[in-house]
Parts: structure tokens; sequence; C-alpha cells
């Protein structure tokens, strides 16, 4: 589904430059859930917007169901951390916006909101505008609408990452299930290796900066998953050797 091929890139800033990723690679099956985890600054969220094409590779390439990604489209869709709703739409409009640019008839639209709505639990709230609802509730609203458009991939930059702890953790529960129900390909960013872990498929670790692939773990705890794997042995070891991932990528920079 996705195959990143020793990709580089590099910033010029104030007449130097600024190697952010050095020769990654990684592929993505139909089906995989992949969370990056790594540490501030190793290049993340810039991996997401190459995969997303609305960055290039300074080299390397980034090939999508075998086609080269040069720019956005709607076979990739984006959760960004803070959001990113029309304010002046209502959540049902916010969720129906790619689904009307791409002419589908109105009566198949409300049939995907309203779909899409009950997955996220915010059926109650279609007429409501983002400003009037919690910040869990308008990034329920960004992954319904980013899934109303059935993108092939899902590219998540630490969607949850500004939310408080119990928030957090149940929305990590409401993407765990719909992942389950819809079978997406998702590359999920976060910092939260327990995030990492009770979600993804396979959790690989980035270098700091210029950031490259130096680890990666199959995690084979079995879906449907709930929050009691947390509470788990493998899953302790599991976070607990990825975290040793980190550290040794961290000290061996230093």
């Amino acid at each position: 589904m996705l195959q990143i091929n020793q990709i580089s890139k590099t910033f010029h800033l104030g007449g130097r430059e600024l190697k952010v990723i050095d020769g990654l690679s990684l592929n993505l099956a139909a089906g995989e859930f992949v969370a990056i985890v790594g540490p501030s600054g190793c290049g993340k969220s810039t991996l997401v917007s190459m995969v997303a094409g609305l960055e290039q590779p300074t080299s390397g390439e980034i090939l999508h169901s075998n086609k080269t990604v040069e720019r956005p489209h709607v076979s990739r869709g984006v959760v960004f951390q803070n959001f990113s709703l029309f304010p002046w739409l209502s959540v049902k409009k916010n969720i129906a916006f790619a689904l009307k640019l791409k002419r589908f008839p109105t009566s198949e639209i409300n049939s995907i909101v309203n779909k899409y709505l009950n997955l996220v639990g915010l059926k109650d709230f279609g007429d409501y505008l983002p400003k009037h609802l919690s910040g869990g509730m308008q990034q329920r609203v960004a992954i319904a609408r980013t899934l109303a458009a059935d993108p092939e991939i899902i590219l998540m930059d630490e969607p949850f990452g500004a939310l408080d702890a119990q928030t957090k953790i149940s929305l990590q529960q409401t993407l765990a299930d719909i992942c389950v129900r819809e079978k997406k390909t998702v590359l999920f960013i976060t910092h939260d290796i327990h995030e990492a872990v009770f979600l993804a498929d396979r959790v690989c670790v980035m270098s700091p900066r210029p950031g490259k692939i130096i680890a990666s773990f199959n995690i084979n705890s079995v879906k449907p998953r709930t929050q009691n794997l947390k509470r788990t042995r493998e899953f302790s070891d599991t976070v607990w050797e990825i975290q040793e991932a980190l550290n040794k990528g961290f000290q061996s920079e230093v």
C-alpha cells in the first residue's frame, strides 16, 4: 500500500541547511496500523507531510499503490493535532465536505455522515458548530470527516496530543474499534509509547534528527483490544523495550 524508499529531507533556513530526515525507509501493508515514535524534532511530522504530498523529499521516493506521491490526494486522509475543522460549518457539514466535492448524491452523503457520526459517538451533535464542542469532540469530528471520505491511507499526526488524559483514552479506544471494523491502513505519529502499543500492529522508532527508523516492534496482541491490555505483562514489557530503543538512539547521538 505504501512504500517509503530511502527518503531524505533538507530544509534551507537563513542561508544554512537543516537535514531533518536521512535515509528513512518504511513499508505499510494494506490494513496495517503502524505507529511512529521518536524524540521531538526527529522529523515525524515532516514524514507525514511528505506522505500526504504536502512536502517533497529532497531525495528518495514515496510510492502509494506503486505510484509516486507528488501532491495531496483524497486517497490519503490526514488528521492533525489541531482538529482543522471549518468553524463556520456544522458538524454534519464538516463531515460531508469531501463528499460534496466528489459530487455524491445528497441521500448518500446523509447516509455516510450519519454512519460516521454514530461511529464516533456524536449522533446528537450533527447540527452543532465546532466552537460549541469540547476539544475531544472536535477531534472526533475530524476523524469522522477523514473516514467519511474513505481514503486508502489515514495519516494521523499526534491527533490526541493536546487532549486531557481521560479524553485521550476514550478516543484511543474509539479509534482502535473503528480501525478493526473499517480495516483501514494507518500511519500514526505519537510521543506516547503506551498509545502506540495499544493501537498499532507495528511500532517503529525514529532516531534523533536527522531521523531514520532504528527499530521496529511487532505488536501481536489480539484485536479488538480493550484497556485491560494495558494491565498485562506483555504490554508493559513491550513499552519498556521501545523505551530502551529510544534511549539507545538518543545516547548514540550524544
